[in-house]
Parts: structure tokens; sequence; C-alpha cells
């Protein structure tokens, strides 16, 4: 019996797969950042009214580099809408699990929706007297619910500067003796930790995981 093997096709063949893999790794890394993006851009947007501060606007940008891609969050007050200031803002995070599920497209498409674990926050119900540990990690550097600066989130409401008199939700004017409003202060009690981005991410994540990430 003679077997004959002729390597140069089976190299050809390997290298193809090899081609097809880092062009399908290529396409899921612009496919999940692109959902990243998206998901945290309408997050930030829909909070604007939540944010504190003279410049609630933050920018999200992607830069795509093959099988690896940034998501950009960039504005003045991206860390305080991502991470909350002020520790009425405390909150309480639940684990629940959510079965798997069937679901009929438009077209009569049936398609399974894997089981998966989403985590619930409840408003002012957390670690205001350090009761709690909050499951989503916060960054080195990123410091709990009013301990930032002097410490003035410690209270209910606190005095922030201003140059253009914003006002966003749960702030107030600061009035003068004789009553007239100043324009360089508002009263304020900060946000919620929001959590536009790591939301973004882990919407992006079930995305992919309930077969709804579209992949081009």
């Amino acid at each position: 019996m003679k077997i004959t093997c002729d390597c140069s096709k089976l190299t050809k063949h390997l290298n193809d797969f090899i081609k097809g893999c880092k062009e399908t790794a290529n396409k899921f890394v612009d496919a999940l950042s692109k959902d990243i993006e998206t998901n945290a851009r309408r997050n930030y947007n829909n909070a604007i009214n939540e944010i504190t501060g003279d410049d609630p606007y933050i920018n999200v940008s992607r830069q795509v580099n093959g099988a690896s891609a940034t998501v950009r969050c960039e504005g003045s007050q991206v860390l305080f809408a991502e991470f909350g200031a002020g520790i009425v803002n405390s909150y309480r995070e639940i684990d629940t699990q959510v079965g798997s599920y069937t679901r009929t497209s438009a077209k009569g498409t049936v398609y399974t929706v894997n089981a998966y674990t989403r985590t619930m926050i409840y408003s002012l119900g957390g670690f205001a007297k350090g009761g709690m540990i909050e499951k989503i990690p916060r960054p080195s550097g990123i410091v709990e619910l009013g301990h930032y600066g002097k410490g003035y989130g410690m209270n209910e409401f606190w005095v922030r500067p201003t140059t253009n008199h914003r006002l966003a939700d749960r702030e107030s004017n600061v009035h003068k003796k004789n009553g007239d409003i100043r324009n360089d202060v508002v009263w304020t009690m900060g946000n919620r930790p929001l959590r536009c981005l790591y939301r973004a991410r882990n919407t992006a994540i079930a995305d992919y995981k309930r077969g709804r990430l579209k992949v081009k």
C-alpha cells in the first residue's frame, strides 16, 4: 500500500483556514465594538439631564485595528457620569437569572435566546453606610461615592461652581441673603453611577450570546 501526500496543498488549505479565522475574528471585533460604541453613545445621550456639571455632553468614538478595537468616551464629566458623585446616589445591585426562551421574527424565523445573568440596580439602598460592595468594579483611582475632592459628596447637598448656570436633575439655585439668585454656583446632589459604557459592554456581550450581534 502506498500513500502519497501533497504537502503544498495541505499547507495552502491550512493557510486558507488561518486566514479565514483571522477575517472572522476581525469581523467579530468590529461588530462587537460597534455595538458597544452605539449603546454607550445612546446611554450617555439619554442621561444628559441626570449628568451634573456645566457640560454634560460626552463624545463616544471607536477605533478598530484588525483584531483589536478601542471605544473612547471623552468629556469633562465622563467619570462623574460613569461612576457617580454623592453618597445619596448609592444603590443596591441584585443578580437575576433569565432562562432561555424562543422568539419568532417578523419573517417567521424561530430563534432561541440562551440563558444569561442580568444585574438589576435599585437606587438608594446600597452602600451609603458602607454596608455593601459594588459588584461592578471601580478602576484604580476612582474613589467611592462621596469621597472625591474635599468629600462634600458625603452631604445630602453641596454647592458646585458654574459658569453657565446649567441645572441638571436634582440641582437648584443658590440664593443670596436678599433673595437674588447667584449665577456662579448651584446646589447639587450629584448623580447616580450611570455606568453607560459598562452597560453598553454588557449589552453587546448579551447580544452576542443571544445571537443578535450583527456580524457582516
